[in-house]
């Protein structure tokens, strides 16, 4: 990634959201994508992240490495 690169952070789970038919809770779920690469930073509390992604129109099958801020994430994908 060179110094002009843009990222882009989709918040797929927090605590409020600001959107029509997307749903919180309170956890964490950020989709990071830059250039060709795309992170998953946290899970949430629930498999609530899949449904938001869907909802945005997000596919995660394929994506993106993960990464967790607690020692053991409470589901797996």
């Amino acid at each position: 990634m060179n110094q002009n690169s843009r990222c882009k952070l989709t918040f797929l789970v927090e605590d409020s959201v600001g959107r029509p038919r997307l749903l919180a809770e309170h956890g964490l779920s950020v989709l990071v994508e830059c250039e060709n690469n795309s992170v998953l930073f946290d899970t949430g509390q629930t498999d609530l992240l899949l449904r938001n992604a869907e909802e945005l129109g997000i596919e995660l099958g394929r994506e993106p490495r993960s990464y967790w801020s607690r020692q053991k994430s409470p589901w797996e994908l």
